[in-house]
């Protein structure tokens, strides 16, 4: 039992130290990013508690670490519209292999159109047509066993965002490690821990006259799975803690039903309310 204690320690300690407010003014602070609201339709189906266990093509984005739990090689696509015609786009591809570690791929992008476009010409509101605005994201990820059932992982990430004719480029990463006891009999049988710290390095973006760096988050997730039926059936049970810099501690709580390998039934709660979802597989294909 002394995993849980060391686990238990390092959680509280990282907790208890981040930052609790962090000044906005000097462009340090900002806010969380766009990104934050998460990707694919599985997780975000658990109320987006999936650092410890993402067992699909989008499992970098919740922590590059439990890249190792994808057994097969798969790509993912969302498409996601948001408020007033906002289009959420994602793509990720993971490639695990035998010995070098599990390879990660991702773009997320985030864009509106058709908005107005105003200024002032000797005190006199002039129109100038529409235009848009996006905000993309290139990661490239790595992930590896280390020691018994410890995974560490790292996200390199390329932030670009576009708006009228300025553009801005920002370079960050994160650091993730996912444990699993796998190897076990009983209740600890399938029990999975995860840690990420997102933008470990901050990137810093500068569009036009405004500076914005991308504050931190920490995230830890726990994940305990049931097997019945053969293996062919489990349930799973997830719950994840996120804390970013100018923020409060959040949670969010999730669970996954999965019958004879084919069909899935998600429920969640996260920061906004109640989630839910489901999954149809078919060989090789899945749809959620």
């Amino acid at each position: 039992m002394r995993i849980f204690l060391y686990i238990l320690i390092a959680v509280t300690a990282c907790f208890s130290t981040f930052p609790a407010n962090v000044s906005a003014q000097d462009g340090t602070g900002g806010v969380e990013s766009p990104f934050a609201i998460g990707v694919g339709a599985r997780a975000l189906g658990m109320g987006s508690a999936s650092v410890a266990y993402a067992n699909d093509p989008s499992s970098f984005y919740w922590n590059p670490a439990s890249m190792t739990v994808v057994d097969q090689k798969g790509a993912a696509l969302s498409l996601t519209t948001l408020f007033e015609g906002t289009q959420h786009h994602f793509i990720g591809y993971v490639h695990p292999t035998m010995t070098a570690g599990t390879f990660g791929f991702g773009i997320v992008r985030i864009g509106t159109g058709g908005i107005d476009h105003r200024d002032y010409d000797r005190g006199v509101p002039v129109h100038y047509g529409d235009f848009d605005f996006w905000w993309g994201k290139l990661t490239l990820s790595y992930a590896k066993k280390v020691w018994g059932g410890l995974s560490l992982g790292v996200n390199f990430n390329s932030n670009r965002q576009v708006m009228l004719n300025y553009s801005a480029n920002g370079f960050g990463f994160d650091i993730g490690a996912h444990y699993g006891l796998t190897d076990h009999e009983g209740f600890l049988s399938d029990l999975y821990f995860g840690f990420d710290f997102v933008n470990a390095m901050k990137p810093r973006l500068r569009l036009g006259t405004q500076s914005e760096m991308i504050p931190s988050m920490i995230r830890f997730g726990l994940a305990k799975g049931f097997k019945f039926g053969d293996d062919k059936n489990h349930w799973f049970f997830l719950f994840d803690l996120e804390k970013w810099e100018s923020k409060n501690i959040g949670h969010h709580l999730g669970t996954e039903l999965m019958l004879n390998r084919s069909f899935f039934l998600r429920l969640g709660h996260g920061g906004k309310g109640i989630t839910f979802g489901g999954g149809l597989r078919f060989r090789q294909f899945q749809l959620d």
